[in-house]
């Protein structure tokens, strides 16, 4: 049996694959290859995102407002790795898993700008379509790493053959963003668009309180309530921009996540 390539864009999404791989889920096989991007491209400066040479660009973006440098030096081993998988892509069939996040769909769109020669071989698998489960339960993912194993055959057996209609669609989308030279985009009505850095600004003092409580308590209830994928750093650098803006006041150590305090002013 031929070996298929199965490529996704998260940490998460990569370690539900390997580990259903390894336990026999959802038809996948040990001999079958993940090649993964970890870097959240809904997030930061894409215009100059041509190869791997511009992909300092975006980490030199991120070190203006990331607390977790180590993660910034995977990120650049990560695309190093990702890239080079890549061109040794030949003949397999390529499964690209993806959920309806602006992260993903990014994901996909520029996965889908390294393989135009190779798009006769690519499936495309969406996690997002609603799951009716037996007792009348609608269950939907909007990410990968979301998935429990025993939906991976499901989903599997909806893949879809990417077509030359849909491969153009997704690439035309993804010319208007970086032609956009926007740093944030999000997902609305399926589709990704670019929206202004402050976009979630009102979300997130929504859940800033008005007595000093930690940081992460906010960052974490945006986290978990956003519909499209933001990352905790994007989340802290924001917040950064409002204390500057006198809207969040501050005590503790502004570059911790974990050592600082806000409240709304």
């Amino acid at each position: 049996m031929k070996r298929i390539i199965h490529i996704c864009f998260s940490e998460g999404a990569k370690a539900n694959l390997n580990n259903a791989m390894k336990q026999g889920f959802g038809g996948l096989l040990e001999e079958d290859k993940i090649i993964y991007l970890i870097d959240n491209l809904s997030n930061g400066p894409i215009n100059d995102i041509n190869d791997i040479s511009d992909i300092y660009k975006r980490i030199t973006w991120q070190k203006n407002f990331s607390i977790d440098y180590d993660f910034l030096k995977q990120i650049e081993f990560n695309y190093n790795n990702f890239h080079n998988n890549i061109e040794k892509v030949e003949n397999e069939d390529i499964y690209i898993w993806y959920g309806e996040s602006g992260m993903e769909m990014c994901g996909l769109f520029y996965t889908l700008s390294l393989l135009q020669d190779r798009i006769n071989n690519i499936y495309t698998i969406n996690i997002s379509e609603e799951i009716h489960s037996n007792n009348n339960t609608i269950i939907k993912h909007s990410r990968v790493g979301e998935i429990h194993p025993k939906w991976l055959k499901w989903f599997i057996d909806k893949k879809e053959k990417l077509e030359a209609i849909t491969f153009n669609q997704h690439i035309n989308s993804w010319l208007i963003l970086k032609q956009a030279n926007i740093n944030l985009r999000t997902i609305k009505d399926k589709k990704v668009i670019s929206v202004q850095e402050d976009y979630f600004d009102e979300m997130i003092m929504y859940y800033t309180e008005d007595i000093f409580t930690s940081c992460i308590r906010t960052v974490g209830s945006v986290f978990g309530n956003v519909e499209s994928y933001l990352s905790d750093a994007y989340i802290f650098w924001r917040i950064h921009e409002l204390i500057k803006n006198n809207k969040i006041a501050f005590n503790g150590n502004l570059g911790s996540i974990r050592k600082l305090e806000i409240k709304r002013v």
